[in-house]
């Protein structure tokens, strides 16, 4: 069954059956990271046709986001020095395939390249309802590594949408603030 009603009224159980309002600062947080994984798994579906490259990096971080989302919900399961690194090192070897960016960029010179610039906003979004959510509830993850790895992650989106432009053959436009 797809539906159990149990949400009808305003409330969802999070990690070990604990209730939470839909409202609550937690569930916003885990909602803006599902968001993100979706959003991910789009840009995944568009790479698989056009960089695998890209498309393996992007369910690596897929399987990272549902990490993310358990750490959050009190489920057991931790964000460590390790995920950080883990994208720093994606992003140091991404960024060197092209020029250094020295202005802000266009997002759409490539459809890929779109799509990963709104996966990188998303990903602002998780990280601002985490920081309310960590501003409100003081959890223990969020003085450790957690609000570094989504920190990381919209980086890391950033240098794909660049790369997929780069690999694409188009030159990315700058604003010209009109």
């Amino acid at each position: 069954m797809y539906y159990t009603g149990k949400g009808d009224k305003g409330t969802t159980s999070l990690g070990g059956g604990k209730p939470a309002g839909k409202h609550a600062p937690t569930v916003s947080a885990l909602g803006a990271v599902d968001e993100l994984n979706s959003i991910t798994g789009l840009c995944r579906a568009r790479a698989e046709r056009e960089d695998r490259e890209i498309a393996d990096i992007l369910k690596e971080v897929q399987h990272r986001l549902f990490t993310l989302q358990s750490a959050i919900a009190g489920s057991g399961k931790e964000i460590t020095d390790e995920h950080v690194s883990w994208a720093e090192g994606v992003i140091r070897r991404t960024e060197s395939e092209f020029p250094p960016i020295r202005s802000f960029v266009l997002p759409g010179a490539t459809e890929l390249s779109a799509l990963l610039d709104i996966a990188r906003t998303v990903t602002r979004r998780a990280e601002r309802e985490t920081a309310m959510l960590c501003k409100i509830e003081h959890l223990s993850f969020c003085d450790g590594v957690l609000p570094s790895f989504i920190n990381r992650l919209s980086s890391l989106f950033y240098v794909l949408a660049r790369l997929a432009a780069h690999r694409g053959g188009v030159s990315e436009d700058k604003p010209e603030y009109r």
